[in-house]
């Protein structure tokens, strides 16, 4: 979808333009799979994607510093990658793929396998991203994630696109679903657990 491969079938147009005629560092990708640089620190491994970007040292150092601090990062600098948590890698793949300011990001499973704190923090950064004028194609199985983060939500079976549309006209075509509730008697059920904890 980045151009990175030939494709097999169908074509990407990015400004009325065939995606194989447009200068790739548009283009920001954060893959599933982590790729960092395990022996190097934080700061090292953003410094040496955007020299890769050719992005300016004087530019470069600012925006490590600001991209640092957005992914809550900035006091593991100078920390090895090798040395971080699960969470932590995951913030940075994506700051890897936003160090070169680009204006389409690509984000595959972001937050697979995350503690809500670090899927929070990551959360608000593509947030932010979104804020910035940034278009972001995000993949997720979570449906809290697509809820929360996207305008548009595209479902896609099998490589074959199913549905394409606001989350709200979607909901509307599914309709509202079932509604199951489920009343208690609240002094019953006191009575019984506090009976059973006199006999122990």
């Amino acid at each position: 979808m980045v151009g990175l491969l030939d494709a097999t079938k169908g074509e990407i147009i990015i400004d009325n333009e065939d995606i194989s005629k447009i200068d790739s560092s548009i283009i920001g990708i954060s893959p599933q799979d982590l790729v960092l640089w395990d022996y190097l620190t934080c700061k090292e491994n953003l410094k040496i994607i955007g020299k890769m970007y050719e992005v300016p040292n004087d530019i470069l150092n600012k925006r490590v510093d600001e991209i640092l601090e957005l992914v809550k990062l900035n006091d593991k600098k100078d920390t090895i990658i090798s040395k971080l948590s699960g969470g932590m890698k995951r913030r940075m793949n994506i700051a890897m793929a936003t160090i070169h300011d680009p204006g389409i990001i690509v984000l595959d499973e972001p937050s697979e396998g995350l503690d809500p704190q670090s899927r929070r923090v990551l959360w608000d950064y593509i947030i932010y991203l979104k804020n910035q004028g940034k278009t972001i194609i995000l993949t997720t199985h979570l449906m809290d994630e697509a809820d929360i983060l996207s305008d548009r939500i595209a479902i896609i079976d099998h490589g074959k696109l199913l549905k394409l549309d606001t989350l709200e006209n979607l909901k509307k075509s599914i309709g509202e679903g079932d509604t199951v509730e489920i009343e208690l008697d609240y002094n019953y059920s006191m009575d019984n657990i506090l009976t059973s904890l006199k006999k122990k």
